[in-house]
């Protein structure tokens, strides 16, 4: 007897999420240039997707599909991944600039992403222009669109179907790589180039065994050994039987995961890559989608649902992070991109702490996408399509009442935690951190052969130095009038053609003869090419020559005064501070 479709598999639904944070993890390295884990786990991710997605809906739809049915089947499908990706797409246009139209043909390219067509022409250029991540969301529109022409027609035909499928994909990947060659590296390859490695990566068709693989694993499942598995699951089982269970999950998760490693150090990737002509497109796709059977394995090991690791991954937290990994997934290159040019240039922050803080902001921004857009929109449509609904209320069905009836639980105090927590205490230790800049510090890390500089009779020059941040540096400076008045700071980068920076500083009555503090701060690009870094000042408009010691300093500029060499430069960034929260 099969299974009831309205059995959930929570531990798939919580291996959702590890897959989830395996893309981010791959972004994040990529985005904040930092690697930690080696190979494409993102691309490995995406793979096991794309598998999980045929099995879960030959699982839910293997018994309730027919001809009937298809067009319900279609318009479920599309309320379940278009609006969200509409909505990640209006919010990434709303947050970053990085979502701005390509020049070349800019409607038709914005058509191809609204309409989840844009991996039919898989150039880089063309996939990634938007929020590069839907290009798997555009292939999971091919698969719902196959599925039925896969499913339809009895589990006899399906295993030819993929069978077919299985020496078509072979055989496309030798062709088109006799078509679209090139001698280049992927990330020397031209934006606007085709590339046979890139069909075998982007390409729906290339990418459906994966799927149907997906659905094998469900067919063999919910036919043989689904009813066994649920009775397991909802039966005692002994300590023995669930440590066999479990050692179960862990080798087939292992090699889901590292499938590539073992490619890799084999070196079976360095042998194919070396065959003539339609080598490196196999590689692609063996780096790629090469642990399509691996991945089968872990989902139909974990679908049984009887060893620990598949209990751990159906706990509520982790079935919850599940169920909000689809927003998670479509929006986390955005958020990544907007907190790094927000947060992370010019702050102290480790790597740990700032990818911990935009993983807590990603979970929060999903999950009131996944309340707010996902549920509400997916329900309203379907009670709409079964005619339940006029389209006059669709409005407040979809946009009002999900916000009031998550008002009306402690779950939206949770949800507001989640983003507001992470940016208070990022702005708290940004601000600390600039506090820190105090005369007296500066004073105490200024090279000991630094020596005061009167700037005429008004002003002295106590102290200087420069603390290195992401991306930049400050470049810190003290200073004490002898009198009120108002004067402007420069710093300038000898040796280079890049403008300088300047700030006011004023004294009052009050703050004479007490130290004063200017920080500016410059690009990385800038001090690092520079031969020196110098300091000017005027008053009134006028430049003013530095004196040390009674007599006028000797500079390549003229009323310039060199606080650092490049030497010193070099030494600063070494002794620079520790950075905030690096602990």
């Amino acid at each position: 007897m099969n299974p009831p479709y309205q059995n959930k598999l929570d531990a798939l639904t919580g291996l959702r999420a590890i897959a989830a944070l395996a893309v981010f993890a791959h972004h994040f390295m990529g985005i904040m240039d930092c690697r930690v884990l080696k190979g494409p786990i993102g691309g490995i991710a995406v793979s096991f997707f794309f598998v999980l997605s045929g099995f879960i809906l030959v699982y839910v739809y293997k018994d309730r599909l027919s001809k009937a049915t298809v067009p319900k089947f279609y318009f479920t499908r599309f309320v379940r991944i278009w609006p969200l990706h509409i909505t990640c797409l209006v919010l990434m246009a709303l947050l970053t600039v990085k979502s701005l139209p390509a020049s070349e043909m800019p409607w038709i390219r914005a058509l191809s992403h609204w309409s989840l067509l844009q991996t039919w022409y898989p150039a880089n250029n063309w996939v990634f222009c938007y929020n590069g991540v839907a290009w798997s969301i555009s292939v999971e529109a091919f698969f719902y669109a196959m599925f039925p022409l896969l499913m339809l027609g009895g589990v006899r035909q399906f295993w030819w179907k993929y069978v077919g499928v299985f020496v078509a994909t072979f055989g496309a990947l030798f062709w088109i790589a006799s078509v679209y060659q090139t001698q280049l590296p992927l990330n020397e390859l031209p934006a606007e180039s085709l590339d046979s490695r890139m069909f075998a990566h982007l390409f729906p068709p290339f990418r459906l065994l994966e799927f149907m693989t997906g659905m094998a694993a469900g067919v063999i499942f919910r036919q043989r050994t689904a009813q066994a598995a649920i009775n397991a699951a909802t039966s005692p089982v002994g300590w023995a039987g669930t440590a066999k269970a479990t050692v179960l999950e862990m080798v087939v998760l292992a090699l889901s995961m590292g499938g590539f490693q073992i490619f890799f150090s084999s070196g079976l990737l360095r042998y194919v890559h070396t065959i003539e002509v339609w080598g490196p497109t196999l590689k692609q796709w063996l780096t790629f989608s090469g642990g399509v059977f691996f991945h089968a394995a872990v989902i139909y090991v974990f679908a049984r649902s009887s060893g620990w690791l598949a209990r751990l991954f159906a706990t509520r937290v982790m079935v919850f992070l599940g169920e909000i990994s689809f927003a998670f997934y479509m929006i986390h290159y955005p958020l990544i991109s907007l907190m790094e040019d927000k947060f992370w240039f010019s702050s102290n922050f480790s790597h740990a702490y700032f990818a911990l803080f935009t993983l807590t902001l990603c979970i929060g921004v999903s999950a009131w996408l996944y309340y707010l857009v996902e549920l509400p929109v997916k329900a309203t449509a379907l009670k709409w399509y079964a005619g339940d609904y006029r389209l006059h209320k669709l409005a407040a069905e979809m946009m009002v009442k999900p916000m009031q009836r998550l008002a009306k639980t402690p779950l939206i105090w949770a949800l507001i935690l989640l983003i507001a927590v992470p940016i208070a205490v990022t702005k708290f230790y940004k601000r600390a951190d600039r506090k820190s800049f105090s005369a007296a510090a500066i004073m105490e890390s200024a090279s000991p052969e630094f020596q005061s500089v009167a700037f005429g009779e008004q002003v002295q020059l106590l102290a200087a130095d420069i603390v290195p941040r992401r991306g930049c540096a400050r470049v810190n400076t003290v200073w004490r009038f002898s009198r009120p008045g108002t004067a402007i700071v420069k710093i300038h980068f000898a040796g280079t053609e890049y403008d300088s920076r300047q700030q006011k500083i004023s004294c009052g009555p009050e703050a004479v003869g007490q130290p004063l503090v200017i920080s500016m701060v410059v690009y990385q690009g800038k001090y690092e090419l520079a031969e020196a870094v110098e300091v000017s000042l005027s008053i009134d408009g006028e430049d003013v020559t530095p004196r040390l010691s009674g007599r006028a300093i000797v500079s390549q500029t003229a009323n310039r005064y060199p606080i650092f060499s490049s030497q010193r430069l070099q030494e600063g960034i070494r002794m620079s501070r520790r950075a905030v929260l690096a602990r």
